[in-house]
């Protein structure tokens, strides 16, 4: 029988990762880790996962060696218990990781808007000083002066400024899609462990960051360069044509490659769920001797 038939005939008796599975799916119907933290306030006690997990995993021990002492099956009742802790601190882990990292995210997502339209403006700035001494009728330019070089100077320092900050904001974004799906894979039987709220915030993000990728590649990166051009440019729009910027851009797009952010992200995850874990069951020395581990690797 598979995971998800099981979990359709869902009973008392589960194993660790059936009887986390079930809870996820619930608590992820209600959307966001937040919404579903405000219903569960109103709920009895045996409803919270940290009480309802221990005892269905304890009762399908039970129910496996039905007539054995429970005294004889300590060892497998921690084992269980232990297994279904784990997944629960790691599930949360990954929620608290989006949940931190949002208005940072955020943040730098309106930043990066709010420069895409700094540049533009220096950009049309730009554009209007040039255009004071293009020739438009023959190829007998004026020299730029000096109030153009420095402006121009200072917005081509902006220019190279923009796509490494947004490469960075991309590659967080997605090293921690990477990761929660390496997690996953790993302990969730392919189930995803992200609220949905939360995966369709991070997506709006990465898609409002590839719009502005492709606005800075075409109208920032696909500006003409030498005055010659520019001239054709300028008659162009003057025509009422959209002048045509192909062999213009001066980088090829990059996709982020976020593979060494990914595998240490879900080292972290994992690392931290096994403390809390060990802290949980009173174990407190082996619960710090992981928070060392993962202490010294941020180092």
């Amino acid at each position: 029988m598979t995971i998800a038939k099981r979990l359709d005939a869902v009973g008392d008796n589960l194993t660790p990762q059936e009887a986390m599975l079930h809870w996820m799916r619930e608590a992820h119907e209600f959307g966001s880790c937040g919404a579903y933290a405000r219903w569960l306030i109103d709920q009895p006690d045996d409803v919270y996962p940290l009480i309802r997990m221990p005892t269905q995993v304890v009762g399908a021990v039970k129910a496996r060696y039905k007539g054995v002492p429970d005294l004889k099956l300590r060892p497998e009742f921690y084992r269980v218990q232990k297994d279904v802790l784990f997944l629960y601190f790691l599930h949360k882990q990954v929620e608290m990781k989006a949940l931190i990292d949002h208005e940072a995210i955020q943040l730098r997502v309106r930043i990066l808007v709010k420069e895409i339209r700094a540049l533009i403006t220096e950009k049309h700035s730009l554009d209007l000083m040039r255009l004071d001494r293009v020739d438009l009728d023959g190829k007998r330019h004026g020299r730029p002066g000096k109030v153009e070089k420095t402006t121009k100077a200072n917005y081509e320092d902006h220019v190279r400024s923009w796509a490494p900050e947004a490469k960075e904001v991309a590659i967080r974004i997605l090293a921690f899609l990477a990761a929660a799906h390496l997690i996953s894979r790993r302990y969730f039987a392919g189930e995803d462990i992200i609220y949905p709220a939360t995966r369709e915030n991070l997506k709006a993000n990465l898609e409002t960051i590839a719009n502005l990728r492709e606005m800075y590649e075409w109208s920032i990166l696909g500006a003409p360069e030498s005055d010659d051009e520019f001239r054709d440019y300028a008659l162009a729009l003057a025509a009422g044509q959209a002048p045509s910027r192909e062999g213009n851009l001066r980088q090829p797009r990059e996709l982020p490659d976020a593979t060494g952010e990914t595998r240490l992200l879900a080292e972290q995850w994992v690392l931290i769920a096994k403390s809390e874990t060990l802290e949980k069951l009173g174990e407190e020395r082996a619960a710090e001797a992981l928070a060392e581990k993962l202490l010294r690797q941020a180092l």
